[in-house]
């Protein structure tokens, strides 16, 4: 079975079981240092393969620009392990420094022995045949990286001891992956033309997947959960401050507070020419003040309740404000402005019939938007509320 066949096979698997960490938009640095540790392992893997495919067909110039990149993308694995480890378990300490800067030393060494042997052969040599040679510094690059991932194992395992920290299997799972990468190191040393390392790689990757990271996403979505309950509860009191601010308790009706914000909505809209026409319904309920004071506001809220029921039969579906004790307004546009007519019409039939009956009896006026004269909404308001005291002054004498 040729070389790069393990290569391939573990590539697909990465990106299968990292895809959802390639692609989170997640800006906590363990996780961004995690991504940058899983890119380099792709990378990895990509000159890994290559490497192989050069091998099998005996191409000499790409084998040996591979074979450098292959050593290049190995070494910068094992720095952003660290990195990520520093990151996902402590932050900046002493001893995380002291491996942050170790790595990047071992990095540092690596790339400045690969660029030697680009002049002398110390680390690798190809042959002319496309003949694979390791050589000393090779072998003293894996021994350093067997000490690193070795002291890392250490750091985490003295860590957990000293915090006690509940997420055990975070410790576990680190102190396995650096485990399975100084076997397969120390095989791969000996076996070059056998794939071990990325054996390694694809191993350590599942586990951290597997126990440390589900782990996290564990946490993560009990704390979601948390704040979503939270959220919830938040929205449901500010649902009702709402509530309180913007709707009358008596009628259900909005109040004046919300009737302000949708006369300001309407003038912005009149003074953007974002409007072509609209219509407004003023109300005034007849005699309540006399109710009042002959049986009392008890019997007066009553008969608002009952006046408002009236209203809202009409003009279903549509916001109707109370903004004064005894005064109402409707605002219609779109659908609703074009049986403006017909609804007004029904509504004044219907409090004409209630004269002389214990029904409320209300005085209703309307006013449509004139887009070339009107330059604010309490200009239509204001033909409006004339009307309805032209209405309420006319139901009076149909009383007496």
């Amino acid at each position: 079975m040729p070389y790069y066949i393990f290569s391939i096979v573990a590539i697909l698997i990465h990106i299968i079981i990292n895809f959802e960490t390639f692609l989170k938009k997640d800006s906590a640095s363990s996780i961004t240092s995690y991504r940058a540790f899983l890119i380099s392992v792709l990378l990895f893997y990509i000159t890994d393969i290559l490497w192989g495919v050069f091998y099998e067909m005996k191409l000499y110039v790409p084998l040996v620009i591979d074979t450098y990149l292959y050593f290049v993308f190995m070494g910068n694995t094992v720095f952003c392990w660290t990195l990520f480890i520093i990151k996902y378990v402590t932050g900046r300490t002493i001893t995380s420094n002291l491996l942050k800067w170790s790595s990047l030393g071992l990095l540092i060494l690596e790339a400045t022995l690969l660029i030697i042997n680009m002049f002398k052969p110390i680390f690798f040599e190809v042959t002319k045949d496309s003949t694979f040679i390791p050589l000393i510094a090779r072998s003293v690059i894996f021994i350093l990286q067997i000490t690193m991932y070795l002291s890392i194992s250490i750091f985490s395992i003295i860590y957990n001891s000293i915090v006690k920290d509940k997420e055990v299997k975070r410790y576990v799972s680190i102190t396995s992956y650096c485990v399975i990468a100084i076997i397969c190191i120390i095989i791969q040393l000996f076996n070059p033309l056998i794939p071990f390392y990325p054996i390694g790689c694809l191993l350590g990757t599942c586990i951290i997947d597997t126990f440390a990271l589900n782990e996290t996403k564990d946490k993560f979505k009990e704390a979601l959960d948390i704040t979503n309950t939270q959220f919830q509860i938040n929205k449901e009191k500010l649902d009702e401050t709402l509530t309180i601010a913007y709707v009358d308790p008596l009628t259900g009706f909005k109040n004046r507070n919300a009737y302000t914000e949708e006369i300001d909505k309407y003038d912005k809209l009149i003074n953007d020419h974002e409007i072509e026409e609209f219509a407004v319904i003023v109300f005034d309920i007849n005699d309540l003040k006399l109710i009042n004071d002959t049986f009392g506001h008890a019997a007066g809220d009553k008969y608002i309740i009952a006046s408002a029921n009236l209203i809202k039969e009409i003009f279903a579906d549509i916001d109707i404000f109370r903004f004064g004790g005894d005064e109402f307004v409707v605002i219609l546009d779109g659908d609703n402005y074009i049986n403006k007519d017909l609804k007004y019409q029904e509504f004044v039939d219907r409090a004409e019939k209630n004269l002389g009956t214990v029904n409320p009896v209300i005085a209703a006026g309307i006013s449509t938007f004139d887009k070339v004269y009107d330059y604010s909404y309490r200009t239509v308001f204001s033909r409006a509320d004339k009307m309805m005291y032209e209405r309420k002054e006319k139901l009076k004498k149909i009383k007496k």
